[in-house]
Order: structure tokens, then sequence, then C-alpha cells
């Protein structure tokens, strides 16, 4: 993976959402929303790209909607590998624009908080810039471009298919979804040769404090004694 452009097509299935007030597009309404989501996976990637070592995770967010438009969410990342609670934990504020009955527009900035070494591989990006265009027919159609920011930058350019799989109802108000969807994205890779270098830093740093705890033992040249 050393090419500064990828394409990559990735499915993703998410577990069932927990949605307060919404339609089954989630973008449609006038009245302030709250959206659980969650998610487990085997593996973490980003835009389809993995890391040398199996990540599998666990992932909560939370999002309030204002009738108006304006959003902000939080939630996180927890490596099921991994001691330290929670890898990485992120905020996120924006606005959503109807353009018409069945397509909207979200622009929106996104700060994430990783732990020391972090192996995800989006670690070295904590800033994004996002705009997502989404039209709403017999599924979810999203247009989303993405620019990526930190020790390097990177953007991308994605195309979402998805559909919101209706499973049941708490009460009036409150909807459980399977969303099942699937990715097409193109956009740059300098955040992968960020990734390695970090990563032979960091176990460099492993070795070399390793070594200061348990310096080597001295080596004893031993002769036989003849008698």
């Amino acid at each position: 993976m050393r090419n500064s452009l990828i394409i990559l097509v990735s499915l993703l299935v998410g577990v069932p959402l927990f949605v307060s007030g919404q339609s089954d597009t989630l973008s449609q309404g006038k009245t302030n929303t709250l959206t659980l989501s969650s998610l487990v996976s085997s593996n973490a990637s980003y835009y389809g790209q993995t890391a040398e070592e199996r990540l599998p995770f666990a992932y909560v967010d939370l999002k309030f909607k204002s009738s108006w438009g304006w959003y902000i969410a939080g939630g996180g990342y927890h490596l099921l590998r991994e001691d330290n609670f929670p890898s990485e934990m992120h905020l996120k504020s924006g606005f959503e624009f109807q353009l018409g009955p069945k397509a909207d527009l979200e622009v929106g900035y996104n700060r994430s908080f990783y732990s020391k070494a972090s192996p995800l591989l989006q670690a070295s990006n904590p800033n994004s810039l996002s705009a997502t265009l989404g039209i709403d027919h017999l599924f979810r159609s999203e247009l989303v471009a993405d620019y990526n920011f930190g020790q390097s930058e990177d953007i991308f350019i994605s195309i979402d298919n998805s559909k919101n799989i209706l499973l049941g109802q708490l009460g009036k108000k409150n909807t459980f979804y399977l969303k099942p969807g699937i990715s097409i994205v193109a956009g740059t890779q300098r955040f992968y040769t960020t990734y390695i270098e970090d990563r032979k830093q960091w176990l460099n740093g492993l070795d070399w404090a390793f070594r200061q705890k348990w310096p080597a033992v001295p080596h004893l040249n031993c002769h036989p004694i003849s008698l």
C-alpha cells in the first residue's frame, strides 16, 4: 500500500440504532432528535484500510440534532484487545440543511483524542472537516468529501449506499434499526506512511526502555581446569 491514491470498497453493517423521534431515513423532520449508535466489529478500518494487526473494537456515538439543523455528537472506540479505556474519544459539531424533500447537505468538524501510541491508523490525523450530500430514494445514497489533517494531510471522496431496516419500536418515538451499507472510497494515503513511521518509533522506544530496565547480563568466560 505505497501508492498515494487508494480506491477501496468496504461493506458496513451496523448493529441496531436507538433513535428518538426520527424517520427511516434519519435525515428528515423538524423536531429535536437524539440518536444513540453502536457498532461492534472484528477489525478496525480507516476508509477501508486496515492496520498491520487485527483490531476488534466496540464503538458508541451519541448525537443531538436541533430542529433548525445544528448538531453536536460525541463518542468513542474501544479496542477489545487493549486494557486502556477508551482507545479513542471524539467530539463533532456541524449543520444539516434540507435541500428538498429528499435531499440534504451536512457540513461538520470532528476532533478526536487518542491514547498514547494508538495502533489506530487515523491517530495521526485527529482533525476532520467533512461535507455530505445525501439523497433518499429506495435506499440512502451519500457523496462524502473529507479533509483530514494533523501530522499529515489526506483527502477522501466516498460514495455510500445504505438502508435502515426497521427492527421494532419501544414506545411511540423510540425505534430500532439495522443499517447495512456499502462504500466506495478514493483518496490519498499519506496517513499510512505516517502510521508506519510512528509505529516503528514507538516499538524502538519500547525496545530501548526494556534494555534500560533489563540490561544485558555480563558474559563470563569460563575455562576448564585440568587437574
